[in-house]
């Protein structure tokens, strides 16, 4: 039933709010939460995608706790194994959630690097327990790398991905529509900060795919 996945949709999107306004409140005061809350509830991206028929409501409440569990880990002073395990097993279920979860290693692996970095220093202690954080991950999602290559040759099945439908990268979208890349740029973060219901409207042409600064604005 198409309803109630979208009523679950709605609900982990829920969640997702609540749980960046508990850790926010948390770790700055909760003077942030207010401000925070609802600009996560407003924000259309995360509107839209709460009341679709998708996994991407689930990875967004994934992924906010991947980000939250690593700086709670990045900013103690002494490495806590239960934050770790927590954040292994979040990082864990979103890959077998959406490999797009994916991107966000790198930027863990870099702001842990400059933070421990410029404050407590970078020890050996924490990238050793860092890295085997990591190896666990790749042990626990093995299953499904090898599934991918056996598969489509390919662990992180982006051949599957083009063979579904059309799939046009940022290049040809600019020779398309006669963009720049700074134009490009421009409409990808109205699309995405401002105007996702108009993105998405069947009318909309090509050269205004991403619409006006603001929703609905000259239509």
């Amino acid at each position: 039933d198409f309803l109630v996945i979208r009523l679950l949709s709605a609900v982990l999107a829920g969640v997702t709010v609540a749980y960046c306004c508990k850790w926010i409140g948390t770790q700055f005061g909760d003077d942030f939460v207010r401000p925070l809350g609802a600009f996560l509830c407003v924000l259309p991206v995360q509107a839209q995608l709460g009341g679709a028929v998708s996994n991407d409501a689930l990875t967004h409440l994934i992924c906010a706790i991947i980000i939250g569990e690593a700086l709670t880990v990045i900013r103690s002073n002494d490495i806590q194994l239960c934050a770790l395990l927590v954040l292994g097993a979040a990082i864990t279920v979103g890959l077998y959630t959406k490999l797009t979860v994916l991107q966000l290693l790198p930027w863990l692996v870099i702001v842990a690097a400059v933070y421990k970095f410029k404050t407590t220093g970078l020890t050996v202690k924490f990238c050793s327990q860092f890295a085997m954080m990591l190896v666990g991950v790749g042990i626990l999602t093995a299953p499904m790398w090898l599934r991918n290559l056996s598969l489509y040759a390919d662990p992180l099945a982006r051949t599957i991905y083009v063979a579904t439908g059309p799939n046009f990268s940022p290049a040809d979208i600019e020779k398309v529509a006669g963009w720049s890349h700074a134009d490009y740029i421009r409409q990808v973060a109205v699309r995405s900060l401002a105007s996702f219901w108009y993105f998405v409207h069947p009318n909309t042409p090509l050269s205004r795919f991403a619409g006006e600064p603001l929703p609905f604005v000259g239509i």
